[in-house]
């Protein structure tokens, strides 16, 4: 008897975690199962039909999985083989990777039951419903160094969000400062629950030095946020006094510092433009993208002007540039920053198509090493 098929649906661009869940759910099952996974090279031999063989292993399946993460919650493909399968009377499963809350998932795919793949404890639900569906025994039990592989290969892929361009950020900054809605207003809170919700592994804590200030932080990997919530003072003349003294407002303000990687920029997007449409923050946040400090620009204005409107990029009011409606400046030369004003969201795809076009364009590029000074004192 052939064995029973469990199809994982899921994009090519988070291959890599699946193909390391695979390998722990077949060591799990001992071979009684058959784990299709379309871009392993094992469940469809290279050289084969892929369409056809993909077309078979649902026509035989009686179950799939289908697995979401922040590059491929929308993908048309997943949903076209979900769809598939749901018309076939499969019983289909979204499984959110980390990085992706389920109740973030938009119809139709969020009509049907499903998980968080969060932790080590959630895999057990991969088990759980393989036995429930064909009568087994598997293990439901897991490990955290299984999670910690598929974490690990999940994180891997957020890079595409900048393709080809990730190399050429060094950091990336977010900032705001505003009047506080409350005395006691703290975001973080918020912040972490969201974060832990996604299944990320995160830490913060808040620390009252005296009652005119709040201090509060929260790290998780490719993420760091600063938080202080602070009356203001001035400096002014006292009564009996020569010096100029720092005297108490009235007001309070407070700030809010974030420092994001290139690498790992889509999973803490996402859950920084669900925090931001949680907290309702009064102002907007300014954004920097810093590049690396050996990038450097085209030196004549008038043939950097021009080859930045050959690709689209065109000259704004207030020394501003546009590009499909962004607009943004240009600030430091060493390192180049681009400036923009966060009126929408974070995860927006005409950051990395501008990046690629300023490259593209030649109006920036990659300083050559200085050869000379690496031979210097041999």
């Amino acid at each position: 008897m052939e064995k029973p098929i469990v199809f994982l649906s899921h994009s090519s661009l988070d291959k890599a975690a699946l193909a390391a869940l695979k390998k722990i759910l077949d060591d799990r099952a001992a071979g009684s199962l058959n784990f299709f996974l379309s871009s392993d090279g094992e469940s469809i031999r290279f050289g084969r039909n892929w369409v056809v063989r993909i077309s078979d292993a649902l026509s035989q399946a009686k179950l799939m999985f289908v697995f979401l993460s922040p590059q491929s919650a929308d993908s048309k493909w997943i949903h076209f083989e979900a769809g598939c399968a749901y018309a076939k009377d499969i019983q289909v499963v979204p499984v959110c990777l980390p990085g992706i809350d389920l109740n973030r998932i938009t119809p139709p795919l969020s009509l049907l039951q499903g998980f968080n793949l969060h932790s080590q404890d959630t895999m057990g639900n991969l088990a759980r419903i393989c036995n429930e569906t064909f009568n087994m025994k598997i293990n439901e039990t897991f490990r955290s160094e299984d999670f910690d592989k598929i974490v690990s290969n999940t994180m891997g892929n957020a890079a595409d969000f900048f393709g080809s361009q990730t190399w050429a950020i060094d950091s990336i900054q977010l900032n705001l400062v505003a009047d506080v809605p409350s005395e006691n207003f703290n975001p973080i809170p918020a912040l972490h629950e969201i974060c832990k919700k996604a299944g990320m592994n995160c830490r913060s804590a808040t620390k009252e030095n005296t009652p005119e200030q709040i201090l509060a932080h929260l790290e998780q990997p490719g993420c760091l946020i600063k938080f202080v919530n602070i009356e203001v003072k001035e400096r002014r003349n006292v009564p009996g006094s020569v010096v100029l003294q720092w005297v108490g407002t009235g007001r309070r303000q407070y700030s809010v510092k974030c420092t994001l990687s290139p690498e790992l920029f889509q999973i803490n997007a996402r859950m920084l433009d669900q925090w931001r449409e949680l907290v309702r923050f009064a102002e907007p946040f300014s954004l920097a993208i810093e590049l690396k400090s050996q990038i450097i620009a085209e030196k004549q204005g008038q043939s950097f002007t021009a080859k930045l409107y050959q690709v689209g990029i065109k000259l704004a009011v207030n020394g501003d540039y546009e590009f499909d409606g962004l607009s943004f400046k240009f600030g430091n030369l060493i390192p180049w920053t681009l400036h923009f004003e966060l009126g929408g969201k974070l995860e927006d795809d005409r950051f990395p198509r501008l990046l690629e076009r300023l490259f593209r364009s030649m109006a920036f590029f990659e300083r050559e090493p200085n050869f000379g000074k690496m031979f210097e004192g041999v």
